[in-house]
């Protein structure tokens, strides 16, 4: 199986809520497909849903420093900024991926599932949505 499919698996078990498997198929799809930017963001969302925001941050960085472009990458990389108690990392993140998509395309898109996913809108929501109203 290569990185992007095992990625997506890793996805798919997040969304069914087997959290263990999918940390599981997160970690093969990184070491199959180190340079794939989905391997690490999937890695890094299952961090996020498994509570650790500091090992989700540092593969959600690797995510956006391998696709600097990468909106989702950006925004799950402000929730876990945000679960780090990193508010103005958060923000600075979000700012980023504003200026690729623009405010409207990330409550759109980039909190919506269409973006995140249907396991990643919830975590990045949850962590965000507190880091923002300060």
């Amino acid at each position: 199986m290569n990185g992007v499919t095992q990625a997506a698996l890793a996805e798919v078990l997040l969304a069914l809520g087997e959290d263990d498997a999918a940390l599981e198929a997160a970690q093969r799809a990184v070491e199959v497909a180190w340079g794939v930017p989905e391997a690490h963001i999937s890695l890094g969302l299952a961090y996020l849903r498994a509570g650790d925001a500091r090992a989700a941050y540092e593969a959600l960085a690797e995510a956006v420093r391998l696709r600097p472009c990468e909106v989702r990458g950006k925004v799950l990389l402000a929730a876990a900024a945000a679960g780090c108690g990193e508010g103005q990392q958060a923000r600075r993140h979000l700012c980023e991926a504003n200026e690729l998509v623009g405010w409207f395309g990330i409550i759109q898109g980039g909190l919506g599932a269409t973006t995140l996913g249907p396991s990643g809108a919830p975590v990045a929501t949850a962590l965000l949505c507190p880091c923002l109203r300060k």
